[in-house]
C-alpha cells in the first residue's frame, strides 16, 4: 500500500509539474516578495545598499511585535526609528514621520529610489505566534488589534507601509503555545477584521493583505481555505521546513517527490496541487523559497547520504536550525570534504561529508531558479523568498533571472 501511495503522489507531482502552459504567469503579473527581518537589518545596515531592489515587487518586514495586550508594537525600535533609550529620536522634517535613521528610514529611502516596490509588515512568525489565539478570540481583540496596526504602523510613517502579513503558526495545531478548534474560524474572522480596517483607512491605493499558511496538506484541514482567499490579496504557502526535526536525512524543499520518501507528499507541488484541492485558485498562491539550508549530523555510510538515520540539530557549524545561504558560500564545505550533489526529480542540490557525518539539504540558483520556473507555469501569484538577509545577492538573481527570460 506504502508503494502504491508512492506511485500515486508522483504521478499527481508529475501531472501537476508538466501542466498546460496556457496557464502561465505574466512576469508583469509575477509576485517576488522577499521577507526581511528586523534582525538582518539591524546587523547588516549595508543590506540596503547591496540589494537588488528591481528584482522584487514586495518586501515583507519581519516582524511586527504583539505586546501583553494583545496589540501590534515595534519590535525594537531603536533599530527601526532611532528610538533609543540614550538620545532622542530625530525625525527628517522633509519626509513626514520618517527618522533620520534607521531600518524604517532604509526601508522609505529603498522606496524612493524603486517606486514600485511594496513593502508590507507581517506580525508572527514561529516565536511570535503565541498571542493570536487569545487576541483573536473575540471580537473586540480582533478590531484592537487592527486598529494597532494602523496606529503603530501606518499613521506614524505615512507611505511607509503598503500592507499586511498574518504568519500565525499555527491556528489549531499551534507552535511554541497551544492552539484551540476556535483558531480555525477565528483566523478567518481576524483576516477580515485586518481587512476592512486597512481599506477604511486607504485613502488612494488599496492596501494589501496576505496571509502565510502551512505547506504540509494536513495542516489545510485547520483553516478555511476559501475565506482566506476571499479576505486576502494572496496566500503565501511555506513550501519549506518539510523535514524540520526528522531523524532520517531528507529535503528542505524538494519539488516533487523522490523515491522511496516515506512522506510523498512533503514537497512543493504535492502542497501547491492540495490548496488548489481545496478550493484556491493557483493565482491566488505564491510558492515558498528558502534562502537557508539544514544540516543533520551524525550521519553514516558512503554514497550521497540520502534517507539515512540522522541527528536534525547538525553541529556547531552546521546547524540543523538553518545555515544561510551567503554563511553556507562562505565556509567554502567543498574545501572542508563535502561532495556536492543533485537530485533530479526533488530538483535540489545537497552536500556531504562521508567522514564527518555531516549531511546538508540547502537551495542554490538552479533550484531557486527551477521553482520560480515551476510558480510561473503553474499560473500562481509568484514567489515569497525568507529571506533576504540570508542570501549574498545570487539566489535573488536567480528569480530575476528565470524572469527576465520571459520577455
Amino acid at each position: 500500500m506504502a508503494r502504491r501511495r508512492h506511485l500515486i503522489s508522483v504521478m499527481a507531482a508529475s501531472m501537476l509539474l508538466a501542466a498546460a502552459s496556457a496557464v502561465t504567469t505574466r512576469a508583469e503579473d509575477f509576485t517576488v516578495a522577499g521577507y526581511l527581518s528586523w534582525w538582518s537589518a539591524a546587523d547588516r545596515p549595508e543590506l540596503f545598499d547591496d540589494l537588488a531592489a528591481d528584482k522584487l515587487t514586495h518586501i515583507i518586514y519581519a516582524f511586527g511585535a504583539i505586546d501583553e495586550d494583545g496589540e501590534a508594537a515595534l519590535a525594537d525600535p531603536c533599530s527601526e526609528i532611532d528610538a533609543c533609550e540614550d538620545e532622542p529620536q530625530r525625525v527628517d522634517a522633509s519626509t513626514t514621520g520618517i527618522p533620520v535613521s534607521g531600518t524604517f528610514q532604509r526601508l522609505h529611502a529603498l522606496k524612493q529610489a524603486h517606486p514600485h516596490l511594496k513593502i508590507l509588515v507581517a506580525f508572527g512568525g514561529w516565536t511570535g505566534s503565541a498571542p493570536f489565539s487569545s487576541l483573536a478570540s473575540t471580537a473586540d481583540g480582533r478590531a484592537r488589534f487592527a486598529q494597532s496596526i494602523l496606529d503603530v504602523f501606518f499613521r506614524p510613517y505615512p507611505g511607509l507601509f503598503d500592507g499586511v502579513d498574518i504568519d500565525w503558526e499555527y491556528p489549531v495545531a499551534g507552535g511554541l503555545e497551544e492552539g484551540t478548534p476556535a483558531d480555525r474560524e477565528n483566523l478567518s474572522l481576524l483576516l477580515a477584521d485586518i481587512r476592512e480596517a486597512l481599506d477604511g483607512f486607504s485613502d488612494g491605493d488599496a492596501l494589501e493583505l496576505t496571509v502565510a499558511v502551512a505547506a504540509s496538506p494536513g495542516m489545510i484541514a485547520l483553516t478555511y481555505p476559501q475565506d482566506l482567499a476571499d479576505h486576502v490579496d494572496r496566500i503565501n504557502v511555506m513550501t519549506y521546513d518539510y523535514h524540520a526535526g526528522a531523524t532520517v536525512t531528507n529535503f528542505n524543499a524538494p519539488l516533487a517527490p523522490i523515491p522511496g520518501d516515506p512522506k510523498s507528499d512533503a514537497n512543493i507541488a504535492a502542497s501547491m496541487a492540495a490548496w488548489q484541492a481545496a478550493g484556491v485558485a493557483a493565482s491566488k498562491l505564491a510558492v515558498g523559497i528558502p534562502f537557508y539550508g539544514r544540516a543533520f549530523s551524525q550521519v553514516s555510510g558512503s554514497g550521497d547520504g540520502l534517507l539515512r538515520p540522522g541527528d536534525p540539530a547538525g553541529t556547531d557549524i552546521w546547524s540543523g536550525d538553518g545555515i544561510a545561504y551567503r554563511d553556507l558560500v562562505t565556509a567554502r564545505p567543498l574545501q572542508q570534504g563535502f561532495q556536492v550533489f543533485w537530485n533530479e526529480q526533488a530538483e535540489v542540490p545537497y552536500l556531504y561529508n562521508a567522514v564527518e557525518g555531516v549531511w546538508i539539504s540547502y537551495d542554490n540558483a538552479r533550484s531557486v531558479a527551477a521553482k520560480t520556473e515551476f510558480a510561473r507555469r503553474q499560473g500562481h501569484a509568484g514567489v515569497i523568498l525568507w529571506e533576504l538577509g540570508s542570501d549574498d545577492g545570487t539566489l535573488l538573481d536567480a528569480v530575476g533571472g528565470t524572469l527576465s527570460k520571459t520577455h
